[in-house]
Parts: structure tokens; sequence; C-alpha cells
């Protein structure tokens, strides 16, 4: 829920996402297991909510961390600071952001995702985050603001990417013709459009593979199987 869910005008944990629950029964009618299919999540939400809205709940988590080591770490600002943050409604009545953050790291080490893959999960939330901070500016061809360079810094050491090569994904095209690479200059529509896919695009990312983790997690495997079977007898 943590990244599927958001505060909505109606709801303040609704569903951004669809899902389908399968559970698996063993020959004695117990439950053994189950998988979760998902589709059509709200990546759009990633970087615009309407008036009165959050985006997707673990942004909010993470930025309410107490955590020195983790703000540092994760290069977390204030939740004023972040752009793609646009429904001016940070706080949900009766919900303690901070806490909620401790249960979504209690349930990740619960589907078995270790401490170093929670941490480059939410280093990857993080640049999401800072990538809405880059300032596209130009009249036909997109340029990075000077003031956004020590963002783009920022985002580079948080995936762990070239910075060059980050910028020329936002503000360039890439053509590959007969082995020989050419990059066209994108204009700054073109280009905010280019770096707002590539926030959703890595927070996209991030739910599939906990949707991944989870289905891992609960998969029936030979030895679960025939440990139910032999306690059941």
């Amino acid at each position: 829920e943590a990244f599927g869910n958001a505060k909505t005008i109606r709801n303040d944990n609704s569903s951004r996402f669809g899902k389908f629950l399968r559970v698996h029964f063993d020959r004695q009618g117990h439950v053994c297991g189950g998988s979760l299919d998902t589709y059509l999540l709200e990546k759009s939400r990633v970087v615009r909510q309407s008036m009165g809205e959050r985006s997707y709940h673990i942004f909010y988590q993470l930025l309410s961390t107490k955590d020195q080591g983790e703000k540092e770490e994760y290069k977390l600002l204030s939740v004023l600071d972040y752009p793609y943050l646009t429904g001016e409604v940070w706080e949900i009545e009766g919900i303690d952001d901070e806490k909620e953050y401790q249960r979504t790291k209690a349930a990740m080490s619960t589907i078995n995702l270790s401490n170093e893959q929670q941490k480059h999960i939410f280093k990857v939330i993080s640049a999401v985050l800072h990538i809405g901070r880059i300032q596209i500016e130009g009249t036909d061809q997109a340029v990075i603001s000077d003031n956004s360079l020590s963002v783009v810094e920022i985002i580079s050491n948080l995936l762990e990417v070239d910075k060059e090569q980050l910028i020329k994904g936002i503000t360039a095209t890439k053509r590959t013709i007969r082995n020989e690479t050419t990059y066209s200059p994108m204009t700054p529509e073109q280009s905010r459009a280019a770096r707002d896919s590539l926030a959703m695009s890595l927070y996209e990312s991030i739910f599939n593979f906990l949707v991944f983790s989870v289905n891992k997690s609960l998969t029936i495997t030979d030895k679960s199987s025939k440990n139910n079977n032999n306690n059941n007898n």
C-alpha cells in the first residue's frame, strides 16, 4: 500500500492500481501460498496530483524519517522542496508517516528484502523526487539550468549513473543508424516530458520489483509443501 496507495479527495488510502490475488490451497484445504497480478498503476500521480490530494504514501513516509543518517544518505530535503508534490497536502489526519515508514520497512524485511536492497529502493525513490527539481531552459533547444546541475549530480549519485549520460537522456534524442549513434537536441517541452517519463518509469520499475518480491515470498516450494503435508499427517 505504501507504494501503490495515495490520498485522494474522497479516500485517504485509495489504491491507485488494479490487482488480482490468487490464493493457493493444499490438498487438505489449507492456505499454502498465493500470487498477485497488478495492472494500470497510475504513473502520472508520481509527477502531479490534483489539489487536495497526495502522491504515493512512500514519498511522505521517506521524507518523515528522523534518522539523520538516512537523510544524508538519501539526500532528503523538506517536502516543500519537491515540485512533484503538487497537491499541497502533505499530512493525513490521524496518520503518522514516520511510524508508517517503519512499518513499511518491516514489511519489506518480511518479504525477504535485505537492508541493502531496501537502501537501493529508497535511493531510487529519492532520485524520483529530485528529478522533479531539474529546471529546463532554452528556446528551441533544451538546456539544463545552471542551478539544476547540482541536482543532476545528486540524482546521478543516487542512481549510480554517469552524470553526462543522464543529461543527454533528458535533453537529447538518441538515434543509431548503421552502428553510428547521433544525438538530436530536444525542445524544452520535449525535454520536460522526457524528464517526467524518466521519473515515472523509475517508480514503476520499483513498484514492479516489489510485486515480484511479494510473489516470490508467496511461492509454493516442494519443500514447504512436503512440510505442510507431514505436519498434517
